[in-house]
């Protein structure tokens, strides 16, 4: 009596690989746009994790330009504020507080702060 557990499995699983080949090559179109489906959503994974996840050295580039814009903006202004006789009181945040006159009582400080350099 034939062994049913499958002792030899050789050629029925080949006959097997051979089937699925068949079927594959049948729904080679639908295949083809499940494939195409399974990567863009991996490519869509994949930019959006870079994305989300910046690389040290790109955080880094990143607070350096900010750091230099900063410091040539607080440059810039600084010395406009010198420039129409103000004095500088402090920085705050990406501001700059300035005073006119402070010592003396003119008619003209308003227009001396609003005075284009």
């Amino acid at each position: 009596m034939a062994d049913s557990s499958g002792g030899n499995q050789g050629p029925r699983g080949f006959a097997v690989f051979i089937e699925l080949l068949e079927a594959w090559w049948q729904h080679r179109v639908s295949f083809l746009i499940s494939l195409v489906i399974t990567l863009t959503a991996l490519g869509l994974y994949v930019f959006t994790y870079i994305g989300e996840h910046p690389s040290p050295l790109l955080v880094f580039m990143e607070r350096l330009e900010l750091d230099a814009l900063d410091t040539r903006f607080r440059l810039d202004m600084t010395g406009l504020v010198f420039e129409s006789q103000g004095t500088l009181d402090n920085y705050i945040g990406d501001a700059v507080m300035a005073f006119w006159a402070h010592h003396l009582k003119w008619a003209t400080t308003p227009f001396m702060a609003a005075t284009p350099r």
